[in-house]
């Protein structure tokens, strides 16, 4: 196989960081935020079986906010 070919291939299990970004900070948007990393986490832990945590981010406006996910927990 060549390893050039599978590292530039984009797959699930080459993301590090899940994220989400909105412009305003409106409770539908900050829904549909930690929705849109909360799914994208799961998939990328759901790829790779081997995968121990991911981590995720939002930002709404000027508002931030971190997430975590293992296969045991997950800090939203």
């Amino acid at each position: 196989m060549d390893t050039s070919s599978y590292l530039m291939k984009s797959t699930w299990d080459n993301i590090t960081l899940s994220a989400e970004f909105k412009k305003a900070n409106r409770d539908n948007d900050v829904d549909a935020n930690v929705g849109g990393v909360s799914w994208s986490m799961r998939h990328v832990m759901r790829s790779d079986p081997c995968r121990r945590f991911a981590f995720g981010t939002m930002v709404e406006d000027t508002d931030t906010g971190a997430s975590f996910c293992s296969r045991q927990l997950v800090l939203a």
